[in-house]
């Protein structure tokens, strides 16, 4: 990467600038209870559209200079092979519609990562030390905010009645590990602001507020992912600031750095003398997630199970001792680690382009430490320590929109602060040279109102199935209402981004209130578009054995047992059917395969009476 390229004079107006600055506050911030999910697809509407208009202003500021950026800014290169690789991933991937806007409960499709990438693009186009600092203040703003919400979730005074089961500090994030990592990293970057002279006094008093509510609300949200987080980015910005400006002690910081890391991972795994503070059993579970993304991707190491589609396959590779631990009915939609979903999902293109991005953002984060003294190298090591921080959890955790779009944000600010290095009073001017003329004004404007037309489209089908779902779930029970819930069914099955699972939850409704003849074959589609999903199949097979379809039945629990194999009420189920139909010998090959199972079932006593 040429520290020159900022001779370019880019042609971006101010407003793009600012709406990219206030975009990782919306999305970590923005939530909406009327939509079934009430905070992944809010946040992913959200960055569908500013990254879609923002993504005008990119095309335009390199119109004059696409022949030769990609020499100039090597960081699109290993952008675009990433956005090309899930972009065949996409295709190969055998549930379209899960590998476009994400599974249910995650939304980690290609819009997602295709969002977050043009975010990054237009941070290293256009971020200066002067607009970072205004970043800077936005990110500690958000902290004070996430803080604040959590401290009112924990005293119990949360104006929303959450149908939450986790820790009840979920913040605008709605899982406390989320919202633990989201404070987590802000809290880093309010905590490094502080050695900032560039910034207020004031400014930095309400970084210490925004640090001490932050720590209370991670300490109470009881996530270690929050802890892990502050340590490792703590831990990072001392060493590298005290290998970078005292040289004669770089011996000492390299083996207090490494022997420090040592003996977090070691605590994290229930070794060494931190375990009591860092050892949680939701850490340790997270290699039974690993060990089977693995196994996924060496069966599939091109394109991946299906993008976001871990949790299709996650019963047929999970290990017996798993079932054993924690029951054959507990399941995982995701690796718990960014790379290994990646890998597993999306496959080897993509896994080794996105390692590729991350470890080209540390290397140019480093030079650009190296490079820079006093303030300047300060802005530039507070980046990357945030940064590393954002590693850190996602080596045991889940991209989350609010939380993993800071992420992308600082990589590409990354990239920016290093292209202008060589800028004069680079903190007391807006060094991006940008052009006010007219004709570029309406150029980037109408450029970003064509791209942003189809985004709304996609926008609305999303909410609209968000909407439809919601209304769906409220009606439940409620059969005097049913031409209204059928209404809403209807505009569900013809919404074509409606999530799979909500039509399928809709139809299942309709078949329990007793319009089977409509809803059963519905499912049944549903189940040719989607193969492996144990919802689905587990629901029809009880479905049908309440009809005393018992053939039918039959040929559904045997498709159960290929995809989870370690299934025991699967197979007293199955047992059961093939007694009821006579076939003994199949039916004491279930009680084996039952009795087979480690120690810890507790259904064996069971099957041994009932498949007597």
């Amino acid at each position: 990467m040429n520290s020159k390229a900022n001779n370019i004079s880019y042609k971006v107006k101010p407003s793009a600038v600012k709406l990219l600055l206030l975009t990782p506050l919306i999305v970590t911030l923005y939530f909406n209870t009327r939509a079934q999910d009430p905070f992944n697809t809010p946040k992913l509407i959200i960055l569908l559209l500013t990254s879609s208009w923002l993504l005008g202003h990119l095309l335009i500021s390199y119109r004059k200079y696409f022949p030769d950026f990609f020499s100039k800014d090597f960081e699109i290169i290993l952008v675009v092979i990433f956005l090309v690789s899930i972009l065949v991933a996409f295709f190969f991937s055998e549930v379209k519609i899960t590998a476009l806007i994400g599974d249910n409960l995650r939304r980690l499709g290609v819009l997602t990562y295709a969002a977050m990438a043009i975010i990054l693009l237009i941070a290293a186009r256009v971020m200066t030390f002067y607009s970072s600092l205004k970043l800077i203040k936005i990110a500690v703003l958000t902290g004070f905010l996430s803080s604040i919400y959590g401290l009112i979730q924990m005293t119990g005074n949360d104006p929303v009645s959450w149908n939450n089961p986790y820790n009840s500090i979920i913040t605008t994030m709605g899982n406390p590990n989320f919202a633990s990592a989201a404070m987590a990293i802000l809290s880093l970057i309010a905590f490094f602001s502080l050695f900032l002279s560039s910034l207020s006094k004031s400014f930095r008093l309400f970084s210490v507020l925004t640090i001490l509510f932050s720590l209370i609300a991670i300490y109470n949200s009881q996530s270690r992912q929050g802890i892990l987080t502050l340590i490792f980015g703590i831990i990072f910005y001392f060493g590298v600031y005290i290998f970078i400006n005292f040289p004669r002690f770089k011996f000492i910081t390299l083996t207090t750095l490494l022997a420090a890391s040592l003996m977090l991972i070691a605590g994290m795994l229930q070794k060494g003398p931190l375990a009591a503070y860092l050892y949680k059993e939701s850490v340790s579970v997270r290699g039974y997630y690993w060990r089977a993304a693995i196994e996924m991707f060496k069966d599939n190491p091109l394109f991946g199970v299906g993008l976001d589609n871990y949790g299709g396959y996650f019963k047929q590779y999970r290990e017996v001792e798993y079932v054993t631990k924690y029951g054959f009915d507990i399941t995982s939609s995701n690796a718990h680690n960014v790379i290994l979903q990646l890998f597993s999902t999306a496959g080897l293109f993509v896994g080794i382009s996105y390692c590729a991005l991350q470890v080209f953002t540390i290397f140019i984060g480093l030079k650009l430490v190296k490079n820079t003294s006093g303030e300047l190298q300060k802005i530039s090591l507070l980046f990357l320590s945030a940064w590393i921080g954002y590693q850190a959890q996602a080596f045991i955790s889940i991209d989350n929109m609010g939380l993993t779009i800071w992420g992308w944000i600082i990589a590409g600010s990354i990239f920016g602060l290093f292209k202008r290095l060589d800028l004069n009073n680079p903190l007391t001017e807006n060094n991006l040279r940008v052009t006010a003329s007219r004709k570029v004004g309406l150029d980037q404007t109408l450029v970003s109102s064509l791209i942003v037309i189809p985004s709304f489209v996609v926008s609305m089908f999303l909410w609209q199935a968000e909407s439809d779902a919601f209304s769906i779930r409220s009606l439940q029970g409620l059969n005097q209402y049913k031409d209204v819930l059928n209404r809403y069914v209807d505009e569900l099955e013809q919404n074509p981004l409606g999530d799979p699972f909500y039509k399928f939850e809709s139809y299942r409704l309709l078949a329990e209130s007793g319009d089977t003849q409509s809803s059963i074959p519905k499912i049944r589609i549903l189940l040719e578009s989607e193969p492996r999903n144990l919802f689905y199949l587990q629901w029809l097979a009880w479905f049908e054995q309440e009809q005393n379809d018992y053939n039918s039945a039959i040929l559904t629990r045997e498709r159960i047992v290929e995809l989870d194999p370690w299934n025991a009420q699967n197979f007293l189920d199955l047992g059961i059917l093939y007694k009821q139909i006579g076939d003994i010998e199949s039916m004491n090959q279930m009680l084996q395969r039952i009795v087979s199972i480690p120690s810890g079932v507790v259904l064996a006593d069971k099957a041994r009476t009932e498949l007597a």
